[in-house]
């Protein structure tokens, strides 16, 4: 195995590096933003931004897994772990996700 090749492999048990100078920028802000909703009494924070939005959750504000109406992710459930014990929601403004009744 080359270097190379050790590299690829590792690549994926660890952070991805960000690719550009605005992609460090928005994961640095993401991470203020999580640490500001860890400090506070808040277990939502909602930004949006022109046509996009971001909403960061702490662990308690999140459903059950099992409660969820639909099996397949769709605009407005959590995309990815932000940190451990956070979510991040990216959607478009004006979307707003089905809630079960």
């Amino acid at each position: 195995m080359t270097d190379e090749g050790a590299s690829a492999a590792d690549a994926g048990d660890g952070p991805v590096a960000p690719r550009s100078v605005g992609e460090s920028e928005l994961l640095g802000l993401v991470d203020r933003l999580a640490g500001l909703l860890e400090r506070s009494d808040l277990t939502e924070l909602e930004i949006d931004a022109g046509a996009t939005g971001l909403t960061l959750r702490k662990p308690d504000a999140l459903p059950p897994a099992g409660l969820s109406g639909s099996a397949g992710a769709t605009l407005g459930t959590p995309v990815m772990e932000a940190l451990p014990g956070r979510s991040i929601e990216v959607g478009t403004k004006g979307f707003e996700p089905a809630r079960p009744s």
